[in-house]
């Protein structure tokens, strides 16, 4: 082997050393920008989950509301009907007090005749 050859190989694996080691890096770059993309994705779906829980207790709070509101509704037209129901009982009871009294005084009136 010359000493040309044996400088040629040399270069040749100096060459393929330095292409390795290239490719070493670029592989380590590509694996940082992947960690990093990893952890960009789970910061979004971190924030995504929170985002979603707040609107999640929003929108049970405005269905809360809402029921509340119907509810009170609700009841306030109950105790108008009560109330109705209350003096129509009332009103009834005192015409059948006056037939009553009426019945009595007849019933009364026949016994004295």
């Amino acid at each position: 082997m010359t000493s040309r050859t044996g400088e040629n190989a040399v270069a040749a694996v100096q060459e393929l050393e330095e292409a390795l080691a290239a490719r070493t890096e670029s592989l380590r770059a590509a694996e940082a920008r992947v960690a990093a993309a990893r952890a960009e994705a789970d910061a979004l779906v971190a924030a995504a989950r929170i985002a979603g829980e707040r609107a999640g207790e929003r929108r049970r709070s405005a269905i809360l509301a809402s029921g509340e509101k119907d509810a009170a509704a609700i009841r306030a037209a109950a105790d108008v009907a009560v109330g109705e129901l209350q003096t129509g009982i009332e009103v009834a009871r005192g015409e059948l007090t006056v037939e009553l009294v009426e019945l009595v005084e007849l019933v009364l009136s026949g016994e004295e005749g």
